[in-house]
């Protein structure tokens, strides 16, 4: 995973990784333990520790939808940070809708993990 630009796609949505920007596009309804979710989540994570990247934007304005499995999948990415040594760590900062209800909700609740590591800005703010 060199390239700067690249995307993983499923049936239902896609997420496209340019630098340090990451988009969720589409609705992940994880239903299997066969869906590949956690795997892009996983080298998500590793491209941005090969990057060294201090900080990423992950840009939730195109979700339309996240099942409960899919939060879990991103807790636990989220959850890897506390994990890091202090010069591996980087910030990441949610771009939502909040015409998309779920979305302020949910970033919400996620940032209660990391106070110091993550942030929130909605669209035309």
């Amino acid at each position: 995973m060199n390239k700067s630009n690249f995307k993983f796609e499923d049936l239902n949505y896609k997420i496209e990784i340019n630098n340090n920007l990451i988009n969720f596009i589409g609705t992940i309804e994880i239903k299997s333990l066969n869906d590949n979710f956690k795997e892009y989540i996983q080298k998500i994570h590793e491209y941005i520790l090969n990057k060294n990247f201090k900080d990423i934007k992950i840009d939730f304005t195109k979700l339309i939808f996240m099942n409960s499995s899919g939060i879990k999948v991103i807790v636990e990415w989220l959850l890897k940070l506390e994990e890091l040594p202090e010069e591996k760590k980087y910030k990441v900062l949610f771009i939502y809708d909040p015409q998309i209800l779920w979305q302020e909700s949910t970033i919400n609740t996620l940032l209660f993990l990391n106070e110091n590591l993550l942030s929130k800005k909605a669209i035309n703010q």
